[in-house]
């Protein structure tokens, strides 16, 4: 069962393995650069960052000096993303990013192929490093929440409303409440269960007379 906190986002949410141009359902990591950009899960997003930060330790000296700063400058510059740090960090910060980005994380983002701008994650909990790791480095990556029955997608994060730490707002078709067992609506700060509307599922076989894609449904 999903628990969740009137005034916050959940977490969890259904995801999808990349794919490459044959079709196949997993990357060895962006040295592949037949990936296109496509939804991703913290596991293969995870093994991504490993796999960088690897490559940039082997090559060691500047490289993975300027890499570091970078990160660290990216961080800090972002925040995240929705809340923007004061302005003072944001100046302190922009160089040095800049320039790493110029460097070395322009060399970076070639490994992922051509085309990406960004991910879209889910599945599980993306670690919140992660987000802002790959942030720093140009290829942000959205944190959804969705399940098969809301085909699947009932909140993400886009390119025009980020923060990270969160699972982003509910899509347009859905309506979503956060309710007690009783039923009744919670109120802020309080935990509940969500419960969506508005999805095309409309149940499962044998039993899908029960079902109807415009009633309430609890996600747990």
């Amino acid at each position: 069962m999903m628990r969740f906190e009137h005034g916050k986002t959940g977490s969890k949410g259904r995801g999808y393995r990349g794919r490459t141009r044959r079709g196949g359902a997993k990357s060895e990591g962006p040295n592949d650069v037949s990936i296109r950009p496509s939804p991703t899960v913290p596991a293969l997003s995870g093994n991504f960052m490993k796999k960088i930060q690897d490559g940039v330790a082997a090559k060691g000296g500047i490289a993975k000096k300027l890499f570091d700063m970078g990160v660290r400058a990216g961080m800090a510059r972002f925040g995240n993303v929705h809340d923007r740090p004061p302005v003072l960090r944001r100046a302190v910060n922009f160089i040095p990013h800049k320039l790493a980005d110029l460097i070395v994380f322009s060399k970076v983002r070639q490994a992922f192929g051509s085309d990406i701008q960004f991910c879209v994650g889910g599945g599980a909990l993306l670690d919140r490093k992660q987000q802002e790791f790959l942030k720093a480095i140009g290829v942000p990556i959205y944190q959804g929440y969705g399940l098969s029955e809301a085909a699947p997608v009932i909140s993400s994060n886009t390119p025009f409303a980020h923060r990270i730490g969160t699972s982003g707002k509910v899509a347009p078709s859905v309506q979503c409440h956060i309710l007690q067992e009783d039923g009744s609506e919670c109120r802020m700060s309080e935990t509940g269960q969500l419960t969506r509307a508005g999805s095309p599922h409309s149940g499962y076989l044998p039993r899908s007379r029960y079902w109807t894609a415009i009633s309430p449904r609890r996600t747990g």
